[in-house]
């Protein structure tokens, strides 16, 4: 009898580890968040869907974490609730976004020799100004000129700050939809945006009598950002994603702008 429960007992220590062996490894896993509103083409859509073209963030975000063999879930959140959950530990990640010193207080962005390192950015954008075609507003990319009303800018964006320095008047709106109607109706007297975005906004609804400044206001490279606490835990996990997007970004970015441009 003790040979033989001792037969059962290998039996079914050989069972448990056989089963062991056999369950697929689970992959480490990223929770990122990205805004409700329409950003196209980095984001398409507004809301908390993600449609699908997706935008190309998404599809890079996807390609990366692909490459690196993570499992991502994607969430979009308005963006006051983004940095909320970053801080919470709802979110790992957030993207897409400039750096700002208030942002790297609690978040991490992909850093050497002491400023954020561009080979793992998500993409490079230009941000200029979009005024109405009767409109005598200038800028050389020193100086406004003929400025008569106020500058209009997405809240929570960057711009807003670089604007500041310049004492320009300047009034938010919640989406480039809404800055576009205050434009349209000459509500404000310019609005600064995104080149990409606003270009797509225009081609895609047939906006008229609207055109765009040549000198650009400001160039800016954009990240996915990570809280502090998830970094710190997941080193090694955070930058192979990272280095896996700079990787998507050189390949894919010129496929990417073409197919959002249609």
């Amino acid at each position: 009898m003790k040979g033989s429960a001792g037969c059962f007992a290998f039996i079914a220590l050989w069972l448990a580890s056989a089963l062991a062996l056999a369950e697929p490894a689970v992959s480490p896993s990223l929770r990122i968040g990205f805004t409700t509103v329409d950003s196209y083409p980095y984001f398409s859509g507004s809301g908390e869907e993600i449609p699908e073209p997706p935008g190309m963030a998404v599809e890079l975000a996807r390609d990366a974490a692909r490459r690196a063999g993570l499992r991502l879930t994607l969430v979009r959140l308005p963006q006051h609730r983004i940095f909320l959950e970053l801080q919470k530990g709802g979110l790992d990640g957030a993207m897409v976004f400039s750096y700002l010193p208030e942002r790297a207080l609690d978040n991490v962005y992909p850093w050497r020799d002491g400023v954020p390192y561009r080979d793992w950015r998500i993409g490079t954008l230009t941000y200029v100004l979009y005024k109405r075609s009767d409109s005598p507003l200038t800028w050389d990319g020193q100086a406004f000129g003929g400025l008569h009303g106020k500058i209009g800018y997405n809240t929570g964006w960057s711009i807003g700050r670089d604007l500041e320095k310049y004492g320009v008047p300047l009034e938010e709106a919640h989406s480039t939809e809404q800055n576009f109607g205050k434009l349209v109706l000459g509500r404000i007297a310019g609005f600064a945006l995104m080149r990409e975005l606003g270009d797509a906004y225009i081609a895609r609804t047939g906006l008229r009598d609207i055109e765009r400044l040549p000198a650009p206001l400001a160039v800016k490279d954009y990240f996915v950002i990570f809280s502090k606490g998830f970094y710190q835990a997941n080193t090694g996990l955070v930058e192979a994603f990272w280095a896996h997007l700079g990787e998507a970004r050189e390949e894919n970015e010129a496929r990417l702008w073409e197919r959002y441009a249609e």
